[in-house]
């Protein structure tokens, strides 16, 4: 190949971007799975049924019933310039999460990323090497890819990327970058994923937050 076309082909290679704790702060199936557990008994029973079928089952049963609000998730920043950075070259962005594709093709939507997302969709939980598998059905086998995530699930999708981030974990020995600063301790994290300041604010009626950097945690 010549140098020129090697050139062209390294820069469109697709940037892969997980959503759950790397896009968003927010684990966006464990929310859904607490609305709908905080709407009475019955839903309760109903959730347990769904996750003793299964993850991707319950996630498909709950996207169903409980929609995502995009415009009020807490983004990062750091991500976002990334997306940015890539679609300014041109390369195509990807969202690749193991939240069900609902949520996911509206947080896509939302940000103005054309490209179809890969996620939990059926019966298949998308997450690790299944989502590996989804990118390489998707770019084939021999594909370059870039990919930024947050956790060890994420070991194998770094280990085959060209370029890789994360946002929290880091492999030991590895190539991996950090993106951002290091995360807080776990407590901590969790608690600020489940925003449980979020949920006052709507237990109080307040209104919508518009656009997605209004929407953003410090």
């Amino acid at each position: 190949m010549p140098p020129e076309n090697a050139t062209i082909a390294q820069d469109h290679v697709p940037l892969f971007v997980d959503v759950d704790g790397t896009l968003t702060r927010a684990d966006i199936s464990l929310e859904s799975f607490l609305r709908i557990a905080r709407s009475g008994v019955v839903a309760c029973v109903t959730l347990l049924l769904w996750l003793v079928t299964g993850r991707a089952v319950a996630k498909t049963m709950a996207a169903r019933r409980d929609r995502v609000d995009p415009a009020r998730l807490p983004y990062r920043h750091e991500v976002l310039d990334l997306i940015e950075a890539a679609q300014a070259d041109g390369r195509p962005v990807i969202l690749a999460s193991a939240s069900h594709w609902r949520h996911i093709r509206a947080i896509a939507t939302h940000l103005g990323l054309s490209e179809p997302v890969i996620a939990t969709h059926g019966r298949a939980n998308l997450k690790g090497r299944v989502k590996l598998a989804a990118i390489r059905d998707r770019i084939g086998p021999d594909t370059a890819f870039d990919y930024v995530g947050d956790s060890r699930a994420d070991n194998c999708l770094w280990c085959e990327a060209r370029r890789s981030w994360s946002v929290g974990h880091i492999p030991s020995q590895s190539t991996v970058e950090r993106l951002g600063n290091p995360p807080v301790g776990f407590s901590r994290s969790v608690v600020k994923a489940m925003r449980p300041h979020q949920w006052a604010k709507n237990a109080l009626g307040s209104g919508p937050i518009n656009g997605i950097h209004s929407s953003i945690e410090m």
